[in-house]
């Protein structure tokens, strides 16, 4: 089967996963599709028949990368600050 149909079949991506960054390593350790697809259906990552002993990796979106979360984190940062005198 492919990487598509085990990753549906897993529940798919959550919203914080980075779709486009979505690749497989193979039992032997090479890696397929690192930073190749354009999006989450498409693209050869994705459409990859998968071997016994393959993994498909889901990486996290990196946290701060709107201006609200980096607002959030600063804000954070200051409080924690502020507790600890």
């Amino acid at each position: 089967m492919s990487a598509r149909t085990y990753l549906r079949q897993a529940g798919g991506p959550t919203e914080m996963a980075n779709k486009k960054d979505i690749y497989i390593i193979r039992a032997n350790g090479s890696i397929v599709g690192r930073g190749g697809n354009r999006s989450l259906w498409e693209g050869n990552t994705l459409s990859t028949t998968l071997r016994r002993g393959d993994t498909i990796v889901v990486p996290e979106k990196l946290l701060g990368g709107s201006q609200a979360w980096k607002n959030v984190i600063d804000s954070v940062q200051v409080v924690s600050s502020l507790a600890s005198f």
